[in-house]
């Protein structure tokens, strides 16, 4: 058979800055999936990726969320292998 490959790209999030709707991560837990631009101020997101906002992938909650997604793939969907955009 083929091998499939999918690209995968966990920053750019549908939520946008501080301007935009609230969508999905912002009403759970704004401040433990974003990078900030200040601890103090969580209103205001840092841009690594050029898309608005991007996820701290260096917590717990967030590494566990990417984690689980590409064992989804894997394990249910039968995917071989991932190319990484963002993360």
């Amino acid at each position: 058979g083929i091998e499939v490959t999918l690209d995968v790209a966990y920053s750019p999030i549908c939520e946008g800055n501080q301007y935009a709707p609230i969508l999905s991560f912002k009403t759970i837990d704004n401040r433990s999936y974003y990078y900030h631009l200040s601890e103090l101020d969580y209103q205001y997101y840092f841009d690594y990726t050029g898309t608005r906002n991007t996820l701290n992938c260096r917590l717990a909650n967030v590494l566990k969320l990417i984690l689980n997604s590409l064992r989804y793939w894997i394990l249910d969907m039968h995917i071989d292998d991932f190319r990484y955009i963002y993360i």
